[in-house]
């Protein structure tokens, strides 16, 4: 089942790409992976949609902070709009929304720059790490923030390691925002006690269930993304995409 297609998060090779950014995305490319995702004015973004253009991938989203969104949103459009990409994502909160009420207030407040992004032509996703699935009064902050926010302003970038990691049932997660999930980010957890990251294929994650759920919920890309790595970052992200392959969960290269 290949149906969803697979890409890279620049941050998994980010040292290599500090280095030679285009020639990091060729070693990508020629890896088999279909898309990369990259980080708010990283480098040139007419350059680089030239390049993906030229090597056949899509460039499937943006990471772009929040403080970026507040303070100049007209340059975040432009720098998609430049890309030809259709997605930007933030990919925290600051700590000063990590309570209660700062979820309710996250949520309405991208709702707002969510709407803003839309009428541009371009989609919000946020994607979670572990803190926000701690409960305040008997309600995790994830759940405060989505459902403070506007379903058509405000998608999801599910994060399977840190919902895991957090304590959650990441296939139920996803079933429960079945629709509303444009973007998957794909992270393996090793079995180790300190649960570790690990290369796709190579750890404890379901990763058959995952992709059934992601399919059931219209998932559009599944990005691998390894914050740490124990081999150097481009033999991780080889690893990933040759194991999803003999899973039969990514087209060859």
């Amino acid at each position: 089942m290949t149906d969803i297609p697979v890409a890279l998060t620049m941050y998994t090779v980010r040292d290599d790409a500090a280095k030679d950014y285009f020639g990091t995305v060729r070693k990508v490319a020629e890896m088999g992976y279909q898309g990369i995702q990259t980080h708010f004015q990283v480098c040139d973004a007419a350059e680089l949609r030239g390049l993906c253009a030229g090597l056949g991938i899509a460039i499937c989203g943006v990471h772009t902070g929040l403080d970026r969104m507040q303070s100049d949103l007209d340059a975040v459009i432009a720098f998609n709009k430049a890309l030809d990409c259709p997605d930007v994502t933030c990919p925290s909160l600051p700590e000063q929304y990590r309570s209660e009420d700062g979820f309710r207030r996250a949520g309405e407040e991208l709702s707002v720059i969510g709407a803003a992004l839309k009428e541009a032509g371009i989609r919000l996703t946020y994607h979670n790490h572990a803190f926000e699935f701690e409960e305040y009064n008997g309600r995790r902050g994830y759940d405060i923030l989505f459902e403070a926010a506007d379903a058509e302003n405000l998608k999801a970038e599910p994060d399977v390691y840190w919902m895991r990691y957090g304590g959650v049932d990441p296939v139920e997660y996803m079933r429960g925002l079945s629709g509303r999930i444009p973007l998957l980010h794909i992270k393996e957890m090793a079995g180790d006690a300190e649960r570790s990251m690990a290369e796709i294929g190579e750890g404890v994650m379901d990763w058959q269930a995952i992709f059934a759920a992601a399919r059931e919920c219209g998932v559009e890309w599944a990005i691998v993304e390894q914050d740490i790595c124990q081999r150097p970052p481009l033999e991780s992200a080889r690893l990933s995409i040759e194991n999803l392959r003999r899973m039969g969960l990514a087209s060859g290269a």
